[in-house]
């Protein structure tokens, strides 16, 4: 049953501060101190309604506090604690406790099993939903905190961060024969009327592991075992009629990935060349949402079995502090492009008041990986904001291109400055583009409008706005910096990387509001005591350290 959190009642008898020394004390009360932040900045903004709906309205027991469960998975992202770290500074360290709203002695945090359950609830919710309620509550935190600290956000910037998925590298054998293990063991189906040719191999799944299985194999064996594996998932998916067109059935994935059915002979499937699996396909039988993508070349080239995450924040010259805006974390493949537009309405929604009468986004800053023909088009749109990108793709432009008052396409070499004599071929169908040197170069319609369009976009972008754009990559260093090896991150699955980026990221805010105070107070501190050096008599000097001391 849902049940919000109440604020308790104060007890000296029972407050932890009560108990220290005045030098303690001032220091546990400090209203700057990362932990009082926290209270304040991320706990208290908890909006705990949207969680009612993991819980029965009238069965059940009351549920834990909301607030101090979402806050406790910020903390162990923010100090990267493990799970044990997590509940044994929540029970006995007074800083954590203060953070989590825990004044009292006798006051205790949700138990283990409450905190695993409530992921778990939130797991289900956005399986059900596809809605991540976490990811509402870092958006509603962050409206809250921008509004306050009067984030004007006419300017923002971009940066994403590919992740490995805590999963183990694997052939493609391992692979298959790890999914095919897992099914059988979940399996309650004894196979009785089971073929003969598959006894041994259902028996060896049963009682080894993938590795295990394939280590001895020699090349030979292993081709034939990838056959005899595929013939063996199609029985099993014959007597299981609940994988039919279930795109998040494993086996039946697997089978669509790596096998193609002959015409003639659908009882014998083969296995797909290695160039016809896509990138799509399942990486890891204990993580079926990560997607496989090279990017980069040299040294410089990754290889990622896992996720795609994009920060947005802030970064306007009259705001006094830049807060990360919005996050969003998709399968590795997808690339950088298809953040743009939903970062920008989401960061605009955001750092809109209540009233609509916010100004809009007037500039977004990004690198080249953002860059697009959809986008060009989008954001050469009046309602959008200009985009300054650091480069965009496709190798260096040779020509200036413009439309005379007649429509008539103009083009001037950029190397030597002179204008290039422009005909059409006698189909009409593209443009010839005759060189000074002497060659030619042959575009449709299609491609010069999209040149006219990559023109205007690298017109918009300036140097400013370039070493705006460098300092994302800072930000992107603070949200990631705690990651494993290899970018490796400690969690499975889209939605738990999702959380993890969400709680970095509110963490990081908090920080910087912190940071902000921090800042404010040493400027003080070092505009007084200028002051005080160069003060021209004993009386400005003594008044100057009255001044100083009251402060």
């Amino acid at each position: 049953m849902f049940k919000r959190s109440r604020s308790i009642q104060g007890d000296m008898f029972k407050s932890l501060s009560i108990q220290l020394g005045k030098r303690k004390q001032k220091l546990l009360e400090d209203p700057k101190a990362w932990h009082n932040v926290f209270y304040k900045e991320v706990l208290s903004r908890i909006d705990e309604s949207p969680y009612s709906v993991l819980y029965d309205d009238v069965m059940g027991r009351p549920n834990s506090s909301i607030r101090i469960m979402i806050s406790m998975m910020v903390l162990k992202e923010g100090q990267g604690w493990s799970d044990e770290q997590l509940f044994e500074a929540c029970s006995f360290d007074i800083k954590v406790m203060h953070a989590l709203g825990l004044f009292h002695i006798d006051q205790d945090v949700p138990a283990e099993s409450t905190y695993y359950e409530f992921r778990r609830l939130l797991t289900i919710h956005n399986a059900a939903q596809s809605r991540d309620l976490l990811k509402w509550t870092f958006a509603d935190i962050t409206a809250q905190q921008a509004k306050e600290l009067n984030i004007k956000g006419k300017k923002i910037r971009m940066d994403s961060k590919l992740i490995n998925s805590n999963i183990a590298k694997s052939t493609r054998l391992q692979l298959i024969l790890e999914a095919t293990r897992k099914y059988l063991s979940k399996s309650a189906n004894e196979y009785s009327d089971i073929p003969s040719k598959h006894k041994e191999l259902r028996c060896q799944l049963r009682t080894k592991t993938s590795s295990n299985i394939s280590y001895s194999l020699s090349i030979k064996e292993k081709k034939e075992m990838l056959v005899q594996i595929g013939q063996f998932i199609k029985y099993l998916l014959s007597k299981d009629t609940t994988c039919v067109d279930n795109h998040n059935h494993i086996l039946s994935r697997i089978y669509k990935e790596h096998y193609q059915e002959d015409k003639e002979d659908k009882d014998n499937p083969g296995p797909k060349a290695p160039k016809d699996i896509s990138s799509t396909s399942i990486q890891s039988a204990h993580d079926i949402d990560a997607a496989y993508r090279c990017k980069g070349q040299g040294a410089s080239k990754q290889r990622v079995s896992g996720y795609h995450a994009n920060i947005v924040e802030s970064c306007d010259e009259e705001d006094s502090i830049n807060l990360i805006l919005d996050i969003e974390v998709i399968p590795a493949n997808i690339c950088e492009d298809a953040f743009l537009e939903s970062a920008i309405n989401q960061s605009e929604q955001i750092l809109q008041k209540e009233d609509g009468t916010h100004p809009p986004i007037e500039e977004v800053i990004t690198d080249g990986g953002y860059d697009s023909i959809a986008n060009r088009e989008e954001m050469l749109k009046g309602t959008r904001p200009k985009w300054r990108v650091a480069k965009t793709k496709g190798g260096k432009r040779r020509y200036n291109i413009t439309k005379s008052d007649q429509n008539k396409i103009v083009v001037i070499d950029v190397g030597s400055g002179t204008k290039c004599k422009v005909t059409e071929t006698k189909n009409k169908e593209k443009y010839i583009i005759h060189n000074p040197e002497g060659s030619r170069r042959y575009m449709t319609l299609y491609q010069i409008e999209n040149y006219l369009k990559r023109q205007e976009i690298e017109s918009q972008a300036d140097t400013s706005s370039y070493n705006l754009r460098a300092n994302v990559e800072s930000t992107i260093h603070q949200c990631f910096h705690r990651l494993k090896k290899r970018n490796k991150i400690v969690y499975r699955r889209q939605i738990k990387c999702q959380w993890y980026v969400i709680s970095r990221a509110l963490w990081v805010n908090m920080t910087r509001i912190v940071g902000k105070n921090f800042k404010f107070e040493s400027y003080l501190l070092l505009l007084h005591l200028w002051y005080i050096l160069n003060a021209s008599t004993t009386r400005y000097y003594k008044n100057e350290i009255q001044h100083f001391s009251i402060l």
